[in-house]
């Protein structure tokens, strides 16, 4: 760990994508923990535009900032799957021959702002805003279908955290931070139920050592901070993929082959945002949202050193009327 911080502050004068990509990495490792630890994977994903590169869009610091999540596998049931499903067993060796059931916790945190260069909330542009939270991930698995319940609990606000992370963030960096935050969205707790649905995927071979597969999702949410259906296809194309054991189900559809690429599509109808609404309990800056949004992503991993690393870039389009136009920010996880 201390050799990838000093190869960090060594490297102040590169590229910004060039230092946060390497501090991403140092924090993802020095957070892990290796595979073995559990039977499912623990999953450290961040998302930061600063990582988009050439063509893929450039880092504006704005819109979506900054992202957070990490996924906690426990075993057992969980309090939810214990009440709604106490017949189903927790899932094992036989997932793909009997429904079963397990869960995850996940710790999360969002930063929302209209970029780095507004001093204070601007009528057309998104407001600022956090999200500090988590989240219980109940799966049910069954040998065609996997589905996944979540409950989640959080807070908007001063509580969220949003603006120390950013101003520490940038200072680490030696960047400037945003001067809007007093003009936040107020603080309010938050809560929300979702579904997410999807087929086990569609497998077709494409030579003796690689192979792809699709598969259809659906998914529908309710909640003080978003009310959205929709539908989506998600794919992968695995090399050297003889004989690799099935996606481990909804929580996690990386691929278990040493290299493969990702890509998928999806559309949303959305019938309220709490960061682009002004809040649910308080009226706070407000710019509306678009009823119906589309988000694409591509992406590629790879096993390095007992661990799996995932490179994704996600595409949304305008969320509100008066965004400039579609937002592109990049997605690291690390697989342990």
């Amino acid at each position: 760990m201390g050799t990838v911080f000093a190869e960090f502050l060594a490297v102040r004068a590169r590229p910004r994508h060039c230092r946060i990509f390497l501090l991403l990495i140092a924090f993802a490792l020095a957070g892990s923990t290796p595979a073995a630890a559990a039977q499912r994977p623990i999953v450290i994903e961040i998302d930061n535009d600063a990582l988009n590169v050439g063509v893929l869009g450039a880092p504006s610091d704005g819109e979506y900032s900054h992202g957070m999540r990490l996924f906690l596998p426990v075993g057992g049931r969980s309090p939810l799957g214990t009440w709604l499903f106490p017949d189903l067993t927790v899932c094992g060796g036989a997932e793909a021959q009997q429904a079963c059931q397990d869960w995850t916790l996940v710790l999360g945190h969002q930063v929302y702002t209209p970029g780095t260069n507004y001093k204070r909330f601007w009528p057309e542009r998104r407001p600022f805003a956090g999200w500090l939270g988590a989240s219980m991930h109940t799966g049910v698995h069954t040998a065609r279908l996997d589905h996944q319940l979540t409950v989640a609990l959080g807070v908007t606000g001063t509580p969220s955290l949003a603006e120390p992370v950013q101003r520490w963030f940038h200072d680490l960096l030696g960047e400037g931070t945003s001067r809007g935050w007093r003009g936040q969205l107020a603080s309010e707790p938050t809560i929300g139920i979702a579904y997410r649905g999807a087929l086990r995927a569609a497998q077709y071979r494409l030579g003796q050592s690689s192979r792809l597969r699709v598969r259809p999702t659906w998914c529908a949410g309710v909640g003080t901070v978003r009310t959205e259906v929709g539908a989506g296809l998600e794919g992968a194309i695995e090399f050297g993929a003889g004989g690799v054991a099935e996606w481990p189900g909804i929580e996690s559809t990386r691929p278990t082959a040493p290299v493969y690429l990702l890509g998928g599509i999806s559309g949303r109808m959305v019938a309220g945002d709490l960061f682009l609404d002004g809040g649910f309990f308080h009226q706070g800056p407000s710019v509306g949202h678009e009823p119906f949004v589309y988000v694409a992503e591509v992406g590629a991993g790879i096993h390095l050193q007992g661990r799996r690393i995932e490179w994704r870039v996600i595409n949304t389009s305008r969320l509100y009327p008066t965004q400039p136009g579609p937002h592109t920010y990049t997605t690291l996880a690390i697989v342990q």
